[in-house]
C-alpha cells in the first residue's frame, strides 16, 4: 500500500486530462516523505529536486525567468510539462535516506499529434518497464512501485520529445 498526497489543483479535471483510478493507495494529510514535483517546484532547488538536460551526460539547467521554467524554449522544465528537441531534460530527485519509493503520475501530451518518450531511471540506469511513449492528451499512467533507494540516489523523470505534462 502507499501513501500519497495531493493538493486539489493536481486533481481538477477543468485543467487536466482524466486521471488513472489509483487502488491501494492511502491519502494522507501532510506531505511529511511525500515528494512531489509539481508542488516542491520552485525557481530555487529544494527538497531534493533539481533539473537537467541530457546529452551524452547530465548538466543542469539554469531557471529562466522569461520562460518560468528550468532550461530554454529548446529545452526546459517547468512545474507542470518539460520538452526536449534534442537529447532530454529531466526532474532529478535525490534519496535523502534509504528506503523504498512508488512513484504515480499520469504523463500527457501537450496537444494532439505530439509524440514524446518518457523513463524513470535509478543513478542513470532505465528501470525497466519504465519506458513508455507519450502521444495523447488523454495521457498513459506512470505509476510504478517497489523501488529500492538508498541515500544520494538519484531517480530521474526523463522525457525527449515534444511537450509532455509530467508531474510524478
Amino acid at each position: 500500500q502507499n501513501l500519497y498526497y495531493e493538493n486539489n489543483l493536481l486533481r481538477d479535471p477543468t485543467k487536466f486530462a482524466q486521471w488513472d483510478p489509483v487502488s491501494d493507495n492511502t491519502a494522507i494529510s501532510g506531505e511529511t516523505k511525500i515528494y512531489n514535483s509539481g508542488m516542491d517546484y520552485s525557481d530555487e532547488l529544494q527538497r531534493g529536486w533539481s533539473y537537467e538536460k541530457k546529452d551524452g551526460g547530465y548538466g543542469k539547467l539554469a531557471f529562466n525567468e522569461q520562460l518560468q521554467a528550468w532550461g530554454t524554449e529548446d529545452a526546459y522544465v517547468s512545474q507542470f510539462s518539460m520538452k526536449a528537441e534534442s537529447g532530454a531534460v529531466t526532474r532529478a530527485w535525490t534519496a535523502p535516506y534509504d528506503g523504498t519509493v512508488a512513484i504515480s503520475g499520469q504523463a500527457a501530451a501537450g496537444n494532439d499529434g505530439a509524440t514524446a518518450e518518457i523513463c524513470v531511471t535509478k543513478n542513470g540506469l532505465a528501470i525497466s518497464g519504465t519506458e513508455k511513449t507519450v502521444n495523447s492528451m488523454e495521457g498513459t499512467a506512470a505509476n510504478y512501485s517497489d523501488i529500492q533507494v538508498s541515500a544520494g540516489d538519484v531517480l530521474r523523470f526523463e522525457v525527449s520529445g515534444d511537450e509532455v505534462f509530467w508531474i510524478p
